[in-house]
């Protein structure tokens, strides 16, 4: 029967157990020291190479949604959409590459940052800190509808791709007078 290691040791008599499973220190002790000779036989090998590089990106990054409104327009309807993109991890900054906005509808509002020219082309976020994002969409013809689902994909700064989380967000429609 295995058991698991626990950390939560307790003195009964001379011999030593853990207070949760009942293992004694010595199984502990022996399993340890199995687990040490495992890991150097598996790494000593033959020959050494170089450390495989992870194809997943280090970064991590939210969405916050500040604020997403619509108005009717005479041709269709006008979104105005405020978020926050933060790189959480601290690890790598990251190149917002897709912002994809999902209407209940099916309606697809999507800008691929690379075809963008001057300030706005590739937003970047540094390690840890926070964009804010600004965005008015106009769908034409449409009335505003509920909500917008906002999804976007970034490359770190060691070039691997990543995606955010999709957020979804009740949209307040504005009066129009």
């Amino acid at each position: 029967m295995m058991r698991s290691v626990c950390t939560g040791w307790t003195s009964v008599d001379v011999k030593r157990r853990c207070q949760w499973c009942g293992v004694g220190i010595s199984m502990v002790q022996s399993l340890v020291r199995l687990a040490l000779f495992l890991v150097a036989i598996l790494t000593l090998g033959c020959g050494t190479s170089p450390a495989a590089s992870s194809p997943f990106s280090r970064a991590a990054v939210s969405i916050n949604v500040v604020s997403a409104t619509a108005e009717t327009i005479p041709t269709g309807a006008r979104y105005h959409l405020q978020y926050d993109v933060r790189e959480t991890s601290g690890l790598s900054g990251v190149t917002l590459i897709v912002l994809r906005h999902t209407f209940p509808s099916g309606v697809v509002a999507e800008t691929d940052t690379r075809s963008l020219e001057g300030a706005a082309r590739a937003p970047r976020v540094a390690p840890g800190t926070t964009l804010a994002v600004r965005y008015e969409i106009t769908v034409e013809p449409s009335a505003p509808e509920s909500s917008v689902t906002i999804t976007l994909t970034f490359t770190d700064d060691e070039g691997k791709s990543g995606s955010a989380n999709p957020v979804s967000v009740p949209v307040t429609r504005l009066s129009t007078s």
